[in-house]
C-alpha cells in the first residue's frame, strides 16, 4: 500500500537565489488502492536562509474530506506551520466546512520604497513574522450551487534588516 518516490528540488527566484535540496514522497493507499495519505518529508539548503528540514502530511479519508499538516525549519530564520481542513461533503452532503492556520517567518520580505520616483537602489529587505487563519461555512443550494462566508484574520508584524538575526 506504499510508494516511496524520491525527487530532487531545485528552483530559483530573484530574490532568494537558488534552492537544492531533496523531497521524499510517501503514498500511502486504503485497501481499495485509492490514495488515503501523501507524507513528504523534505531538505533543501539555500544560501540566505541555510538549511530547511520539513515533513508535509495530507491526508484524504473520503471523496469530500481532505486536510494537511506541514512544517519547515530552517537553521537561519525561516519558520513555517500550516494546517488546514476541508469538507465539501458536513452534514450529509448538505454543508461546506473548511478552515486554515498558518504562521510563518519569511526573512524574503521586500521593500521597493514610497512614491512612483523611488529609484531601483531604494530597494531593501526585512524579515516578517505573520499568522493568518481562515474559516469557511457553506450550504450546497442545489447540486451546482453553493453559498459559502469566509472570515479572515492575517496578523503582520515585521523586523528591520538589523534585527533580523535576533529573531
Amino acid at each position: 500500500p506504499y510508494t516511496v518516490l524520491p525527487l530532487p528540488v531545485f528552483a530559483y527566484s530573484r530574490n532568494e537565489s537558488y534552492w537544492v535540496g531533496t523531497v521524499v514522497p510517501v503514498l500511502q493507499s486504503n485497501s481499495k488502492d485509492e490514495l488515503q495519505d501523501i507524507y513528504a518529508p523534505f531538505y533543501s539548503h539555500n544560501q540566505y536562509v541555510g538549511e530547511t528540514f520539513g515533513i508535509y502530511y495530507y491526508g484524504y479519508p473520503s471523496d469530500t474530506t481532505q486536510y494537511s499538516v506541514t512544517a519547515d525549519y530552517s537553521t537561519k530564520i525561516q519558520r513555517d506551520i500550516d494546517l488546514t481542513y476541508k469538507n465539501v461533503g458536513a452534514g450529509g452532503g448538505r454543508y461546506i466546512l473548511a478552515g486554515r492556520v498558518t504562521w510563518f517567518k519569511n526573512p524574503f520580505r521586500r521593500l521597493f520604497g514610497i512614491g512612483n520616483q523611488t529609484s531601483e537602489s531604494d530597494e531593501t529587505t526585512y524579515t516578517s513574522r505573520e499568522g493568518l487563519v481562515e474559516l469557511t461555512a457553506g450550504i450546497h443550494v442545489n447540486e451546482d450551487l453553493a453559498l459559502m462566508w469566509t472570515e479572515h484574520y492575517h496578523g503582520h508584524r515585521q523586523f528591520s534588516p538589523a534585527s533580523q538575526d535576533a529573531i
